[in-house]
């Protein structure tokens, strides 16, 4: 496998990883695993990984990956207990919905939202169609809405403001879609079960446009920017404003990849390689947080590690 210097993503990544990336990617190709949550159906395939380097379009399924993985990191802080990263798959829904679809199928954000009574914020990141591209094929952008609970705020960051003025704004609304919907729901169930909760006294329709980093005309980084603000959101920072750089997104897509790749699993990395338990009950294999890879591999993260501490 070749690796593109002149992206920055590539040049940012540390050499181990790139070796597990190869690794992988002879194992199985652009299907197989690199990460995976079982629980919240959240996978990212080694085709996802090699996209996010080469700094093309972000799916829906890295997206929800990654709100998963942010959780798992920052589970003890603050933000990681009391934010809710809903999955792309909400928007969908409520879309179909609202269209007069399935009704049953709004029943899965239903049910998320019976939990949020306790939390700070929900994150809602949205995809919309926007048009045609050039190439005549269908073109998406990503979006993302989140709503401060005890404040009764709803903000929307858009990366890519439609330049006409005049024009509508397909993206804002969608969000007032979902606000409108997520706002009904959330009230009966506050109303049931925490009926003095700030929540019902400060919330309202309306929808901060928030001033939102912005990506170049003809970049893919929407789906990278959201990613950026789920992060943000969870460790509580306010996000910068100003352009979303090439160089930005090429630093934030590495840091992506290497979460992905290897998530600071070094405890179970080590405690794998000091048993070498995949190799005494007979498997070639050791578990090396969601993936399997070689023990070879294990070595090289361990000692990699071993540098840095």
């Amino acid at each position: 496998m070749r690796w593109d210097t002149r992206l920055v993503g590539v040049r940012r990544i540390k050499e181990y990883i790139k070796e597990l990336i190869q690794e992988r990617w002879y194992e199985g190709g652009a299907g197989i695993e690199a990460w995976s949550c079982k629980e919240q159906m959240a996978l990212v395939t080694m085709g996802n990984v090699l996209s996010i380097l080469h700094h093309e379009r972000i799916s829906s399924n890295v997206i929800d990956s990654w709100g998963e993985i942010l959780k798992q990191k920052y589970a003890n802080t603050h933000g990681g207990k009391y934010t809710m990263v809903f999955s792309s798959m909400c928007w969908n829904l409520i879309a179909d919905h609202q269209s007069g679809g399935d009704p049953n199928l709004r029943l899965f954000v239903d049910m998320r939202l019976e939990d949020t009574i306790d939390l700070d914020w929900l994150l809602f990141p949205l995809n919309t169609i926007v048009g045609k591209k050039s190439s005549g094929s269908m073109g998406d952008h990503w979006t993302i809405l989140k709503l401060n609970i005890r404040k009764g705020e709803w903000h929307f960051f858009n990366s890519m403001i439609p330049r006409k003025k005049d024009g509508p704004d397909v993206q804002l609304n969608n969000a007032l879609m979902l606000v409108e919907y997520v706002t009904t729901r959330l009230c009966d169930v506050f109303k049931r079960k925490r009926p003095h909760h700030p929540f019902l006294k400060n919330i309202s329709s309306n929808v901060v446009a928030n001033d939102c980093r912005q990506q170049a005309a003809d970049s893919v980084d929407c789906g990278v920017i959201v990613c950026f603000h789920i992060e943000h959101t969870i460790m509580e920072k306010k996000a910068r404003k100003g352009e979303f750089s090439h160089i930005s997104s090429g630093n934030y897509r590495a840091k992506m990849v290497e979460w992905f790749m290897d998530p600071l699993n070094v405890e179970l990395l080590v405690v794998c390689l000091s048993s070498q338990a995949g190799t005494k009950l007979g498997y070639p294999f050791v578990r090396r947080a969601n993936v399997w890879c070689s023990p070879q591999s294990v070595q090289k993260q361990c000692s990699f590690v071993q540098k840095q501490y």
